[in-house]
């Protein structure tokens, strides 16, 4: 199991500053905000349960390789923090590839 913490996510949300040398320049709904970033990619974490098309939208604008963000089991947002659990093998085996039972209710078909 592999689990990773991001924290002082505080910074995502400042606007025009530096800190430590580095310029920061987010803000609440910045495309640079660690926190959207990972609210967006929550919905990789319920792939199973997306259209292709939401998939391909996702990807577009995803700062992050989409190879490997489906390997995430789990994504938790805790106070100046963001917790990630990668999947292991066998939950990828089970889970990391599999139709959705109803799938053609996403296309509402």
């Amino acid at each position: 199991m592999g689990g990773y913490i991001i924290e002082d996510i505080e910074t995502s949300y400042w606007k025009k500053s530096i800190l430590y040398n580095y310029k920061i320049d987010a803000g609440y709904d910045s495309k640079d905000n660690i926190v959207k970033i990972f609210r967006d990619i929550s919905d990789i974490v319920n792939r199973e349960f997306l259209t292709d098309e939401n998939i391909e939208e996702i990807k577009s604008y995803n700062k992050i390789d989409f190879d490997n963000l489906k390997y995430i089991s789990f994504i938790m947002f805790g106070q100046n923090c963001i917790i990630i659990k990668k999947m292991t093998k066998d939950e990828y085996s089970k889970y990391g590839k599999r139709k959705y039972r109803f799938h053609d209710k996403l296309y509402g078909i």
